[in-house]
């Protein structure tokens, strides 16, 4: 649902360790999760990939959409929190917060001859 790590976000080794451990610190347009309550309720959570004046479209969770005519709406929300959880660092193991940025600092896949550490990542060894 958010924007792909391996290619966005990492302009340097600083960026990418702050959009990693500060993922709501800046939340790129596109990327902002919007609640949208209906008249009858219901309240869905998603990114928008549409809002007309006829229709909102949520991108959800786990790859499905929401279709929501616009006369259902009773109102939308955007938040200022990322999808992306805070507080990884907590959630990983050192060695796989190591392997996880030992793969994001480089600027192509790891198995690529051409791999070369992104601007500011520590030398591989």
């Amino acid at each position: 649902m958010g924007p792909d790590l391996t290619g966005n976000g990492r302009a340097s080794f600083a960026q990418l360790l702050s959009n990693v451990f500060d993922p709501s610190l800046v939340i790129g347009p596109g990327y902002q999760t919007t609640t949208v309550v209906t008249k009858d309720g219901r309240s869905l959570t998603g990114l928008v990939t549409e809002d007309g004046p006829r229709r909102v479209v949520l991108k959800l969770p786990g790859g499905g959409q929401q279709v929501i005519p616009r006369i259902d709406v009773e109102y939308t929300s955007v938040s200022k929190l990322s999808m992306m959880p805070e507080g990884i660092e907590e959630l990983m193991g050192r060695r796989d917060l190591a392997d996880l940025f030992a793969f994001l600092a480089l600027d192509r896949p790891p198995g690529d001859p051409l791999a070369r550490p992104i601007p500011g990542a520590p030398g591989r060894d």
